[in-house]
Parts: C-alpha cells; sequence; structure tokens
C-alpha cells in the first residue's frame, strides 16, 4: 500500500518490520527484505544506498534456482532494478521470467507485472512498448477482475493515448482508473492518476484543468511525483499551462522555485528540465540559446527531448528567426513521430507550418493504435478482438523487443 500512495514513512515501516523477521539464511527472505529495503530508501531518496540493497535483491534469486523463475516473484523482479537505479538490468532477464510465468499459467501475477512493465518503458522512453504493455495489461486484468492493478494500467494507457491525440479514450480511460482507485479506496493518495490527468490536459490543451490538478499537487506534497524525488516535479507542464493562460509571472516564480531546489540534482534529465525552463523565461536570445543546449547535452528521454525542441522552436518562431524554428521543429515533429505520439507530432507541424513551410513527411502512416512488438500480440479494439483466456495461458512467449 506504501508504493501504491508513493508514501516513504509506509515503506520505510514495512522494510523495518521485515528486516526484524526475516531469516537471512533463507535466500527468498532475504531478497524480500532487500528489495523493501531499496524501495523505502529509494522513495527517501537515498539513492546510493538504495543501490547496495536493490543489487542484492537482484543477485540473490539469480543465484538461487528455486527462486531464478518463480512466478510469485516476478512483480519484486520487474521493480528491485529501478530502485537500484539501474532500471536496464530487468532487460537481462524480462522475457525469460515473463515467457516461464505463461508456460506455468500463472495467470494471477500478470496483470501487475504487465502494468509495471508498461510504466517502466514509458519511464525509459518506449512509448510504443508502453502503449502496448498497457493494453495487454488492461486486456487480461479486466478478464481476470482485478481492480486496484488495473487502476495504474489504465493510467498508463491513458497516457499514451493522450499523447496521441485520443483525447475521448484518454479521458474514458482515466474515469474508469478512477473508479478502480475508488473501489480500492486508495483514490486519496493516488498521485500517478492526477499527474497523468494533467498531462492529458495539456495534451488536449485544457490549461485551466492542469493549473487545477498541480496547483493541488503542490499543495498536497510540494509536487512530488510518486517516488518523491523529484521536488516540484509538477513545474515543467504547470510552468507552460502558465504560460499559455499569459500568467508570465507565477510561471517565472514556479521555475526560480523549481531550478532552486533541482539545479544541482544527481538525475540529469531533472536538470535537462531545469535548464529548458531557463530557455522558455531567458530574457534575452543569446541566454535562451545557451540553455536549451544545455538542456540538450542532458537530455536522455527521447520525449523531453524532442518537447524541449518543440518550445525552442517555438520561442525561434515568435523572435523572428524562421530558419533556425524550422531546424528545432522538424527534429521535434520526427522525435515525437518515431515515439508514436501522434497528437505531439500534430502540435510540432503545426507550429512548423506557421513558420510558412510544410513538414517533411516522417513515416508512410500514422496508426493511433498500438504498435506489435516484432513476434508478439498486441492490444487494440481495432486490431484484434478480445482475447480469451486460453491465450493467455499459451506458452507462447510474448517478447519485449527492447525491453
Amino acid at each position: 500500500m506504501g508504493y501504491r500512495l508513493g508514501s516513504a514513512g509506509a515503506m520505510t515501516a514495512a522494510a523495518d518490520a521485515l528486516a526484524a523477521d526475516a531469516d537471512s539464511a533463507d535466500p527468498e527472505q532475504a531478497m524480500l527484505a532487500h528489495y523493501t529495503r531499496a524501495a523505502a530508501l529509494a522513495f527517501g531518496g537515498d539513492w546510493a544506498a538504495a543501490r547496495v540493497a536493490g543489487l542484492r535483491a537482484v543477485d540473490l534469486p539469480e543465484r538461487a534456482p528455486s527462486l531464478r523463475d518463480e512466478p510469485r516473484h516476478l512483480v519484486t523482479a520487474v521493480l528491485v532494478p529501478g530502485w537500484a537505479g539501474e532500471p536496464d538490468l530487468v532487460r537481462g532477464y524480462l522475457d525469460r521470467r515473463m515467457d516461464g510465468a505463461r508456460a506455468r499459467g500463472a495467470l494471477g501475477v500478470l496483470p501487475l507485472a504487465l502494468s509495471l512493465i508498461a510504466g517502466g518503458a514509458m519511464a525509459l522512453g518506449e512509448h510504443q512498448l508502453a502503449y502496448a504493455w498497457a493494453g495487454e495489461a488492461v486486456e487480461l486484468g479486466t478478464e481476470l477482475g482485478y481492480v486496484a492493478d488495473l487502476a495504474y494500467s489504465y493510467e498508463v494507457l491513458a497516457f499514451e493515448q493522450a499523447a496521441r491525440g485520443l483525447h475521448a479514450e484518454a479521458a474514458a480511460g482515466l474515469a474508469e482508473a478512477r473508479r478502480l482507485a475508488d473501489r480500492a479506496d486508495i483514490s486519496a493518495g493516488a498521485v500517478h492518476a492526477h499527474l497523468v490527468e494533467a498531462f492529458a490536459a495539456l495534451c488536449r490543451g485544457d490549461l485551466d484543468t492542469v493549473v487545477r490538478v498541480l496547483e493541488g499537487r503542490i499543495a498536497v506534497d510540494g509536487g512530488r511525483l510518486p517516488r518523491g524525488d523529484y521536488p516540484l516535479g509538477v513545474a515543467p507542464e504547470l510552468v507552460e499551462a502558465y504560460l499559455g493562460l499569459g500568467r508570465r509571472d507565477d510561471a517565472a516564480a514556479l521555475a526560480g522555485r523549481h531550478a532552486e531546489a533541482n539545479r544541482d540534482s544527481p538525475v540529469p534529465e531533472i536538470r535537462a528540465h531545469v535548464a529548458r525552463l531557463d530557455g522558455v523565461l531567458a530574457a534575452d536570445d543569446a541566454a535562451a540559446e545557451a540553455a536549451f543546449e544545455v538542456a540538450y547535452e542532458l537530455h536522455a528521454d527521447p520525449f523531453g527531448t524532442a518537447r524541449t525542441r518543440l518550445l525552442h522552436g517555438a520561442r525561434l518562431r515568435r523572435a523572428g528567426r524562421r530558419v533556425a524554428a524550422r531546424e528545432q521543429l522538424r527534429a521535434a515533429a520526427a522525435g515525437f513521430d518515431a515515439l508514436g505520439m501522434d497528437g505531439w507530432t500534430s502540435r510540432a507541424t503545426a507550429e512548423l507550418a506557421a513558420t510558412e513551410q510544410r513538414p517533411r513527411p516522417a513515416r508512410a502512416t500514422a496508426t493511433s493504435s498500438p504498435r506489435r512488438r516484432p513476434g508478439s500480440r498486441c492490444w487494440s479494439p481495432a486490431d484484434c478482438p478480445i482475447a480469451t483466456l486460453p491465450r493467455h495461458c499459451s506458452s507462447a512467449p510474448v517478447r519485449s523487443s527492447t525491453m
């Protein structure tokens, strides 16, 4: 429950209780104790200590034959590399563990695992995979009657739908996520749902909703992201909304607070957000250019990079620098297109059109349904019918391709 609600205190209490009772000589108990401690430390912002505990939790089951492919610990295996600060470690065993769970017909663990994999893919900038995994999680979770786990799946799916310009679908998914969260009695602390609601509103241009939701998050917890390790993490979206509403003074004040809290963050992507806001709000063009260049050097997230290029290009266009604006806007459109984010691609191409140049076609056809993972199933009402339970019992693997 502490994980669902983003509560560092609840996670620490759980880790302390487990550490007091766990038998360190038992690989399973030791693994769970290290996992819970790593999660609690990460929630509290102590990533150096979380890494030590997390890597132990990754290593123990890989060395213990009885745990290596145990479906009961699939979700733990999916989550723990993130707590260790090395999410890419999951690529080393994800396919093997997922195939093993499917081969054993361990349906009960799959909806949450699929949901978390989708969230991880989204965090790693692999939005095509996130869309597909979240869709499969919704499909299977619905068949099994899941509630709380399914709420998060709907939220991830809604994020991806909103980015693709599928606003009605995203709204319906968020409504279902809220309904399920109410049933599970976790709505009050459902931070992720609020962030997705704000993002979906930003995608459809409903800036008043962005402001209402994100100012509410700042009032509740300082605008931190669910794990609590990014103070004023809502600022990039909220600054954009303020500027869109003509509230430049509010935007500048919030960006200043965000910079003060995060300019020395150990996370390069967070520092990239600081630099992006510096560029958007800079008083002169030279300072803006310097700030945007810093952001590009720091970005690792392709979606973040494309968003920065869109804002950079828009600023250049407004300054009358059309040739330079086109360079950034073409790059932004290509970046969004590569991620399948058709709604954002349209935004970038509209900005490019305002420079009086037509965008270059980036791919032959655009699709608003989840891309297939090579050799895998996909979820989309247009692509495949609602599957039956035996499909999920099959030993045929669903490959993550790049996850």
